[in-house]
């Protein structure tokens, strides 16, 4: 049987108080069992209420400090109209832990603000570990998923085993794109080069091979380019390209080229291999000097560069 009990009917008037003025008011020990418990049907079991220091304070050497059990509902709570409303601290472990067998360890619901707000000043301020599934995720009805900022670094750093980043959907990128340390830009001019340099090698083997007397099957594809200044109308020309030497009725891409513009048509080879194209060309265009030649889809078939003016 308890050695102290208290009881009241009177909701202001506690069954047991304990009052001192400078030290502690109520104590409980126990060597082996709970020092203090409260219970309640309906309300609070225990309640402590402090104007300038903690209302409740727990202290254990190596075990918990406050544990809150509970089979439906929150085991521990903390509410604060201005402040923090559970707040932990620690010098050199965790200050607030979350652990869950199968839901969610550590949940934050905000209604305005941040729902989980992490910052450090030397260390990382949010970090996700996951062995077999994502370590971190964002999703959004509306906004970004995940948003990467930073002032002086990176926005967002992605490194893999096998792939750094992977996108699903369009990509927009509003920047410059660099592609191990050199930009797209210069990737495409590099490319653009090397084009001009595979038409020119090209155009360089068919005119060794046809000089040769060889039996090159690019050497037998010609190419002649015709201004007819009469056209159709006062205001037109007409530049007629036509040749032969291509495969029967394959089809043939006519380039042109002029200060380093390259602009392409199409045409079909006859049955014979010969092929003609009639383009309107305007007579107000300023003179330039221009150089077309044919190439074969098929054959691989290629013209000579043939030169002319307009």
């Amino acid at each position: 049987m308890s050695n102290v009990i208290g009881t009241s009917a009177d909701t202001n008037t506690p069954a047991v108080s304990g009052e001192n003025a400078a030290g502690i008011g109520v104590r409980g020990t126990s060597k082996s069992g709970s020092g203090v418990i409260g219970t309640s049907t309906s309300g609070v079991g225990v309640w402590g209420g402090s104007q300038s220091s903690s209302g409740v304070g727990g202290m254990s050497g190596s075990g918990i400090g406050v544990h809150g059990v509970s089979k439906a509902g929150p085991g521990v709570r903390g509410d604060a109209e201005n402040g923090t409303g559970v707040f932990g601290g620690s010098k050199t472990s965790t200050a607030v832990g979350g652990i869950s067998d199968s839901g969610i360890g550590v949940h934050g619901i905000s209604t305005s603000a941040d729902g989980v707000f992490g910052n450090s000043e030397k260390g990382r301020g949010v970090v996700g570990v996951a062995k077999n599934a994502t370590g971190v995720e964002g999703n959004s009805t509306s906004d970004a998923g995940v948003y990467g900022s930073s002032q002086t670094g990176i926005g967002v750093h992605g490194k893999g085993g096998r792939l750094g980043g992977l996108f699903e959907g369009n990509v927009e990128i509003t920047g410059n794109l660099t592609i191990q340390g050199v930009s797209i830009q210069l990737w495409l001019q590099r490319i653009a080069r090397l084009e001009q340099e595979v038409i020119s090698l090209r155009h360089q083997l068919a005119t060794h091979a046809h000089a040769g007397g060889g039996s090159s099957s690019q050497s037998l594809a010609t190419i002649h380019v015709e201004i007819d200044l009469s056209g159709f109308s006062q205001s037109f020309a007409i530049r007629r390209v036509s040749g032969g030497g291509f495969k029967s009725n394959e089809a043939i891409v006519i380039k042109t080229t002029s200060e380093g513009v390259t602009t392409e048509s199409s045409a079909n080879a006859r049955s014979d291999g010969t092929y003609q194209q009639e383009l309107s060309v305007p007579k107000s265009t300023p003179p330039k000097q221009y150089s077309a030649w044919a190439e074969g889809t098929s054959s691989g078939r290629i013209t000579s560069k043939k030169g002319y003016s307009v």
